[in-house]
């Protein structure tokens, strides 16, 4: 039987303004076709992993961590996150921004208070989250109102690994661009534009980007190293604005690109 604490947190979001958006109502089915088959549940995740789910050949679930248990408004914002993963399912970053945009949207909505009717006792009831009670949802409200929440998750787990250089390419001008975007993400972008010549401009462009030591020593501690990016800014030193970047850049951090 599921758990009446689960589903008053299911009923919660369909309730909310937020479960009346597009990407809002998509979620909020697919989590009342959950709960209607008891495939979501609390368990003794890790403390900070918040909530999990699959859509495997043999089962679907989604888990809420059991230190939710009790809080409904927390556990709802949990089902959520999930929930968009469940919408979507293709494992990428986009899926990963939407999980924590739509995230944000019901978590500015519970702060006040989000009022249903109990599903248990019948009664109006409020699901409202406790001040300081979710650091992490905290924490997402905040880098997303700097236009940095990509910053946030690919410095988090393992989500840099589904960066490629076609979403680097397509995305490099997002979220007020390479000037607010954190070291660590600038690493990222050079390790994983590699090699290719064809992404010589945009690697100088990312390396031209970096003001402060602090700022270059954590680009290249996440980077590894630039020989890579060498070898890709090798053909292209010759062409008359790369080669005074690259002179620019060499000066600056005292490294060889390759420029003459």
């Amino acid at each position: 039987m599921l758990d009446p604490r689960l589903n008053e947190a299911v009923v919660a979001f369909e309730n909310s303004r937020t479960g009346g958006t597009a990407i809002g109502s998509a979620v909020a089915v697919k989590l009342r076709d959950y709960a209607s088959k008891e495939d979501i549940l609390y368990d003794p995740l890790t403390p900070t992993m918040y909530g999990s789910s699959r859509d495997y050949l043999f089962g679907q679930d989604i888990k809420v961590n059991e230190g939710f248990r009790g809080d409904v408004a927390a556990t709802s914002l949990v089902l959520v996150h999930e929930g968009v993963h469940r919408v979507k399912n293709i494992s990428s970053l986009g899926e990963e921004l939407a999980c924590f945009e739509l995230q944000d949207d019901y978590y500015t909505e519970l702060l006040s208070g989000v009022t249903f009717t109990s599903p248990t006792s019948k009664a109006s009831t409020t699901a409202r989250l406790v001040p300081g009670g979710f650091p992490e949802a905290q924490d997402v409200h905040q880098w997303r109102s700097k236009d940095q929440l990509i910053d946030f998750i690919l410095a988090r787990g393992g989500y840099a690994e589904k960066l490629s250089p076609s979403w680097i390419q397509a995305n490099i001008t997002n979220w007020r661009g390479l000037g607010n975007r954190w070291a660590t993400t600038k690493g990222h972008y050079v390790r994983v534009l590699g090699s290719d010549v064809k992404n010589g401009q945009l690697i100088l462009d990312i390396l031209a980007s970096i003001k402060q030591v602090a700022e270059w020593n954590e680009m290249m501690r996440v980077a590894g190293n630039l020989a890579p990016a060498r070898q890709a800014l090798h053909l292209f030193s010759n062409a008359p604005v790369a080669g005074t970047q690259m002179r620019a850049i060499q000066n600056r951090w005292k490294v060889d690109l390759g420029a003459k």
